[in-house]
């Protein structure tokens, strides 16, 4: 025995009823069916130890707590510890390797071989590896004794299977760095350990159980509606129509000829939405312009009635200019008609089109001064249209002056533009009319500038030319925004909105210029007329000198027959095809002759 001081005594009776403590919280934690006078034994032998560490001799101490387990902190609430997942009992009593399993230290050069390098082939999240029986075999051949598993190769070479577990211990729990499993048991206890099969076992059975419960279905039954007074807020909160629906018409641009219709893409008409014009001189009788209103288009002579007692408003245009995709005019009346072929209510067919530009339109727009002249935009040039201008339809020269003004078309009634421009060198995007001056108008262009035109200075080319963008311009705006100022909101390709100020000799009008403008229009709609006047002259004096040519040559003058001279020749010509016809079917045999009548006595 060796003699000690009483601090050091002290201090080793501290230590052992530190470890006495440890051992009990364990024990209550794990609770062990150990047989009857196992717990006095216990008893008894920490009494011996306790006797010892006052008589002074140093007892062994207590093997060291398994690795993995949690060491009990103190001030930890009761709570916690019953929440611990107790540890089996055969892990406290055996510390070492599960059976056949056996420890191994790999060393780097060995690890690389098998690729199994510490902390990044394995780790301790994915302790294992499989490694083949025929790779550690070649490795005893090369490197014979310094081969790692050289103290195992009797059990390698005697493994029953061709692949052998590696399992790195990251804790070095069993000593070593790796251990190896050497029989087959070994292998599937490590990687299905008991515990792990019995609760996926459970969770298996669990998730395997299949419901046999048949559920019915049960139709809803129908239950008497009780008021509870929630129609009153319904009929509160819904909207109610106070006035007729308003009936979209759909008007068919037809084509003269085979083809299909318009592609149309702007369109202007003359009355435009709030003008009353049209429903006060309809309601002079007394009915006011409100109740007019409601009636969608018709008037009435007092009370709401039927059909029969609406009429049409006579003082609204049913026409309107429409611009299309192929840069043509087109010329229209909404208001449906009989067709005269069909039968059917409809649209009437276009009453004419031009094709004056080329390329889409852009712009269709009407003089805010001048409702009856229209501005047209597309394609390399612009247009100019007086409503009302066409060839008179009684003259007998219309069609022949209709394929003079466009030979494309062979409509009798036409129309055209009273001012046209000369194709532009750079393609036109947008056109807009001054709001204070009745003959200047602005055009876009695809380069970036604008032009300013003025019919009063100069009809051939613009007055101004103002570089805006570099890019292409999609459309501009004139807006006054008081008498002092005006300016111009120019919109381009790059999605920049520029805004100029326009000057003042284009937002204020000179003295009488609205009556010059009218009387520019009265001059152009007159030349217009004279134009087609010479047309009809030319035309009549060419068939007088090709008739005195064939009179000259011997050959008779075309004779133009009354309407009674042209059915008596049809007649006799449909009566010679009747003869032909018989005489045919009589030669076939199809035609039987009738026996002549006898002679009467």
């Amino acid at each position: 025995m060796v003699n000690m001081s009483e601090p050091e005594a002290k201090e080793i009776s501290e230590k052992e009823k530190e470890q006495k403590e440890e051992k009990e919280r364990d024990s209550t934690k794990s609770p062990k069916k150990t047989p009857p006078g196992s717990a006095k034994g216990s008893s008894k032998g920490s009494a011996r130890k306790l006797s010892s560490a006052k008589s002074g001799t140093i007892t062994p101490k207590s093997p060291a707590p398994k690795l993995g387990r949690g060491t009990p902190q103190k001030g930890k609430k009761k709570e916690d510890s019953k929440a611990e997942t107790p540890a089996p009992p055969d892990e406290e009593e055996n510390t070492g390797p599960p059976e056949n399993v056996v420890p191994i230290f790999l060393a780097s050069k060995t690890q690389a071989i098998y690729h199994c390098v510490c902390d990044e082939d394995v780790t301790k999240e994915n302790p294992f590896k499989i490694v083949t029986k025929e790779e550690i075999l070649e490795d005893l051949h090369n490197r014979a004794a310094i081969c790692d598993f050289h103290p195992m190769k009797d059990k390698i070479i005697n493994y029953p299977g061709t692949e052998l577990l590696l399992v790195y211990d990251f804790d070095f729990k069993y000593g070593q760095n790796f251990c190896i499993a050497l029989t087959e048991e070994a292998k599937e206890l490590l990687l299905n350990p008991p515990g792990q099969e019995g609760e996926e076992g459970e969770g298996g059975a669990q998730g395997e159980e299949e419901d046999t419960t048949v559920y019915k279905y049960v139709p809803p039954e129908s239950k008497e509606w009780v008021s509870l007074g929630s129609q009153k807020e319904i009929k509160e909160e819904s909207v109610t129509e106070m006035r007729r629906r308003v009936c979209f018409l759909k008007v068919h641009l037809h084509k003269s000829e085979p083809g299909g219709d318009h592609a149309p893409t702007k369109f202007s008409i003359a009355e435009t939405q709030g003008e009353r014009g049209a429903l006060s001189k309809a309601t002079e009788g007394g009915v006011s312009d409100k109740e007019a209103s409601v009636s969608g288009g018709y008037y009435s002579s007092g009370k709401p009635g039927s059909g029969k007692e609406k009429r049409t408003l006579q003082s609204v245009k049913t026409h309107f200019y429409v611009g299309t995709e192929d840069g043509e005019i087109v010329y229209v009346d909404w208001m449906p008609q009989k067709d005269q072929d069909t039968g059917k209510i409809q649209t009437p067919k276009p009453d004419f089109y031009h094709t004056v530009h080329d390329g889409p339109l852009a712009t269709v727009q009407r003089s805010p001064f001048f409702k009856d002249v229209v501005l047209c935009v597309g394609g390399w040039n612009f247009t100019i249209w007086k409503e009302g201008v066409i060839i008179d339809k009684n003259n007998p020269n219309a069609a022949e002056m209709a394929k003079l003004i466009d030979p494309t078309e062979n409509a009798a009634l036409k129309s055209g533009p009273i001012l046209q421009s000369a194709p532009n060198p750079v393609r036109l995007t947008s056109g807009h009319w001054s709001p204070s001056r009745p003959g200047v108008f602005y055009i876009s262009k695809v380069d970036g500038s604008v032009d300013v035109w003025d019919l009063l200075d100069k009809t051939h080319e613009p007055s101004i030319t103002q570089s805006v963008s570099p890019v292409a311009i999609t459309s501009i705006y004139p807006f006054p925004v008081s008498h002092k100022q005006h300016l111009l909101a120019v919109g381009d390709n790059a999605g920049t909105l520029h805004i100029l100020e326009i000057p003042w000799s284009l937002r204020l009008s000179t003295p009488n210029e609205l009556t010059g403008v009218a009387n520019y229009i009265e001059r152009e709609v007159k030349r217009r007329s004279f134009v087609v006047q010479r047309w009809d002259f030319r035309e009549t004096e060419k068939r007088e000198i090709e008739a005195e040519a064939k009179r000259k040559a011997g050959i008779a003058p075309n004779v133009i027959l009354t309407d009674e001279e042209v059915e008596y020749r049809q007649k006799n010509e449909y009566q010679a095809y009747v003869e032909v016809e018989t005489n045919f079917l009589r030669e076939l045999g199809i035609l039987k002759e009738d026996a002549e009548p006898l002679p009467e006595t």
